[in-house]
């Protein structure tokens, strides 16, 4: 089956922050499980004030970071991804905004998890696989809170 591609484009994928720390295990917590991880994550979308039809999209996800880490790993992971959609003129508002939310958002997503499995596979208590994320509600959480502001 031939693929059809998209008109959101990827310019570029990167990781530019990054920090990741080990957290030992105490005597009274000798097993880790990567399972129960908090995490909290954030994202922000910014078009380009040059060309309206590149944009930026930044995702930020962290976990294990409350002043009580529990054994395993504590990190922070900040995304940035570039990207660009062909054709925005003749576009509906609607369909820029699934694009961006529902691709490039999503891609973003993946690029972290990449990049954690890769870096964690390195470490004592084995690679972390980051969750799948339930999108719909990701993004309603932003949308309250846009519209606390």
């Amino acid at each position: 089956m031939q693929i059809k591609r998209s008109e959101l484009t990827i310019d570029k994928l990167l990781i530019v922050a990054s920090n990741i720390v080990i957290v030992p295990t105490t005597p009274e917590t000798k097993f880790v499980s990567l399972d129960n991880i908090d995490l909290d994550a954030d994202f922000n979308i910014r078009t380009n004030s040059k060309d309206k039809s590149t944009f930026k999209v930044f995702l930020s996800i962290s976990g294990n970071i409350s002043k009580v880490l529990k054994p395993g790993y504590s990190f922070s992971v900040a995304s940035e991804g570039i990207f660009h959609i062909v054709g925005l003129e003749s576009m509906q508002k609607e369909h820029i905004d699934g694009l961006l939310v529902r691709a490039a958002l999503p891609i973003l997503i993946s690029h972290v998890r990449s990049y954690l499995i890769n870096t964690t596979a390195y470490y004592p208590f084995g690679k972390y696989v980051l969750p799948a994320v339930d999108l719909n509600a990701f993004i309603k959480d932003k949308n309250v809170l846009l519209h606390k502001k």
